[in-house]
This record gives C-alpha cells, sequence and structure tokens, in this order.
C-alpha cells in the first residue's frame, strides 16, 4: 500500500471532518457549528491549492474520492438549500423554514455560501457558487428595492403614514442589507441603505403630513389620524433613528455639503417643527380644560397621555444620539406643564378640578 505524503494526510484528515460536520447539518443532527466549519474549509481549499500546484503527490487517489464527495455535499446539496433561506429573505411573505436549516439565520446563510465560493475557486479554479452568489444577490435586491418603491407609492397616496408597516420594511431592508455584506455584495448593500434612507424620510414625511392636516382641520377623522401614529410610537422612533443614521452614511460616502441642508436634516428640522406645533395644540387644550368645569377629566387623560407619548418619544430620540433641540423641546413642554398646574392649583376648585390637575402632573 503507498504510504501518504504528510500533506494528503493532513487533506484527507481534514476532509473527513468537514464531511461530517456539513453532513451532519444537511441532516439535521446539530446546529451550524459554523465558527470551526468555515475556517477548516477554507485551509482544504489552500492544501487542495498547494497539492495541484506542487503537482502529483503520494496518495492523491486515496484523497479523491473524499474531495470528490465534500464537493458533491457543497455544490449539490448544501447550496442549493442556503439559497432557499437566501431567497425567502426578498419575500414580503417569509417561505417556511427548509428541512434542514430552519435554524440557520439568512446572514449565517450568506457567509456559508461565500465560503463555498472561495473554496471551490480556490481549490477547484471554478465559479458554479460564486455565479449563484451574485445572482441570489442582485434578486434579492431588486424584490426589496421594487416592494420599498411600491409601499412608498401607496404612502404618497394614504391618509395617514402606516408606521408600523414602514418599520417592518426598514427592517427587511437592513436585515437584506447584512445577507448582501454576508455574501460580499457591498455595492449592492449600499444600494439598500440609500433605499433605506428614502424610505424613512418619505415615511416622516406622511408623518408631517398627517399632523399638519389635523392642525388645519381640527376634526375627529385628524385626530383618530394621529391617535393611530402615536400608537406606533416605537415604529416611528425606528424611522427616526433610521434617518439620523442615513446622515452619518451619507457623510460617509461623502454626500453631505458643509454649507448645504441635507434631505435629513431637512427632515428632522420639519418633523421638530410638526411636533412643536401638535404638542402646543395638546397643551393649549389639557390647560384650557384644567378651569373649565364642563369638560370631563377624561379629555384631560387623553391629551396628557398623547402629551406623554411625545415626550417619551423625544426623549427616546435624544437619548439615541438625536439632536439636542428635541430633548430642549420635551423640557420646555415639562415646563409649560408644570406651570399650568400650578396656576390651576392657585385658585378655587373642585374634586373634578383637581382630578384633572392630577392627570396632567402624572405626565411630569
Amino acid at each position: 500500500m503507498t504510504a501518504l505524503s504528510p500533506q494528503i494526510q493532513r487533506l484527507v484528515q481534514l476532509q473527513d471532518r468537514l464531511i461530517e460536520g456539513f453532513a451532519a447539518l444537511l441532516d439535521g443532527r446539530t446546529l451550524p457549528r459554523l465558527a470551526i466549519l468555515l475556517p477548516d474549509l477554507a485551509h482544504h481549499a489552500q492544501l487542495c491549492h498547494r497539492i495541484a500546484a506542487v503537482g502529483k503527490s503520494s496518495g492523491v487517489g486515496t484523497a479523491a474520492a473524499g474531495t470528490a464527495k465534500l464537493r458533491e455535499i457543497l455544490l449539490d446539496r448544501l447550496t442549493p438549500e442556503l439559497l432557499i433561506i437566501l431567497d425567502d429573505v426578498g419575500r414580503s411573505e417569509h417561505a417556511a423554514d427548509t428541512p434542514h436549516f430552519g435554524r440557520m439565520s439568512a446572514i449565517d446563510a450568506g457567509d456559508v455560501v461565500s465560503a463555498i465560493a472561495d473554496w471551490e475557486r480556490i481549490a477547484f479554479s471554478t465559479s458554479q457558487t460564486a455565479r449563484l452568489q451574485h445572482e441570489t444577490a442582485r434578486r434579492l435586491c431588486t424584490r426589496i428595492v421594487k416592494d420599498a418603491g411600491d409601499f412608498a407609492t401607496r404612502l404618497e397616496a394614504a391618509d395617514y403614514a402606516e408606521l408600523g408597516q414602514a418599520a417592518a420594511l426598514i427592517l427587511r431592508i437592513e436585515t437584506a442589507g447584512l445577507v448582501l455584506d454576508s455574501l460580499r455584495q457591498g455595492a449592492l448593500s449600499v444600494e439598500l441603505k440609500r433605499t433605506s434612507r428614502r424610505l424613512a424620510r418619505l415615511v416622516m414625511r406622511s408623518v408631517g403630513r398627517t399632523v399638519r392636516d389635523y392642525l388645519k382641520s381640527r376634526d375627529m377623522a385628524g385626530h383618530f389620524d394621529v391617535s393611530a401614529v402615536l400608537a406606533e410610537i416605537d415604529d416611528l422612533l425606528l424611522v427616526l433613528l433610521r434617518i439620523m443614521d442615513g446622515e452619518r452614511e451619507e457623510a460617509q460616502e461623502g454626500a453631505g455639503h458643509p454649507f448645504i441642508i441635507s434631505l435629513g436634516e431637512d427632515t428632522l428640522a420639519t418633523f421638530k417643527a410638526d411636533i412643536e406645533a401638535l404638542l402646543e395644540h395638546y397643551l393649549a387644550i389639557a390647560g384650557r380644560a384644567l378651569t373649565n368645569e364642563t369638560v370631563s377629566p377624561k379629555v384631560v387623560e387623553i391629551f396628557a397621555l398623547h402629551i406623554a407619548t411625545l415626550l417619551q418619544m423625544l426623549n427616546a430620540f435624544s437619548n439615541a444620539g438625536g439632536q439636542h433641540k428635541f430633548r430642549v423641546l420635551a423640557q420646555q413642554a415639562r415646563l409649560r406643564i408644570a406651570e399650568a398646574a400650578q396656576s390651576a392649583e392657585g385658585l378655587p376648585g373642585t374634586a373634578k378640578s383637581r382630578e384633572k390637575i392630577a392627570l396632567l402632573r402624572a405626565v411630569l
């Protein structure tokens, strides 16, 4: 029996481990041990490349069967399953988990596909996986951009900002961007970041339009539209933070100009003006209600809740790195509330008025 050279021995031992690890992953017998498998796969590719470059080594035939088995597992069985996971990210309605990889994230799937593409290129000088890698990334990006465009069109015609759907779509775009990074498709990832920034600005424009329409009409339909926005304050905060992050991204890309206000800055400035006007409106209603015995405490409770929600959002945005002027706006509103409550307490009042004062003070 021909003795194996040291290089071939290492190759055989390594690919035996890889075959066992990836086969167990395919059969669903283990969670992905990618921190071990992927470096081993890169090492295997380098060994294959060196052996091919040197020429014939003792025992190459012995290793060939294992190499062919590993190639069959990775290219014919594993990669198609991974591509299903990656394709699913681009769909607005997620498909069911694949039989073997329901526990693997799309980002991990992208890392594995990229590792397999490198392995195939280095070990065998072929690019089947790299081609699939690029096609999958392009398809994912195209679907996401189309969905964002369709949503933007609906948003322009909507009576109020669909914040829940907008936030979900922004998160989906961000996830897809991470997946594209794992697939090493940086240009497409940048394209999605720009799509996400544009969408966030459009959403905030829609929120501002909803607020301004209400302040102009002062009707119940407008009140309920604004109430719907305030009911999704966490989603609104997510959109605000995306605009803020977008400002940093544009600065890193060199898209900003030191003497020209950016689209993000303009959007945030308009939003601050809209929220300031809405707070002024709510504070005026609550202030008048304190001294008007015909107004029910329930009215104060409703508007105090709206005020508290807005103040919570302003503080959360400031704490997350937003502009200081948003915190100042919240502080000014709290000062006005305290002054209104103190002024009302100095007047002769009934149990009803004391209840209303307590409801407003709870905002502080």
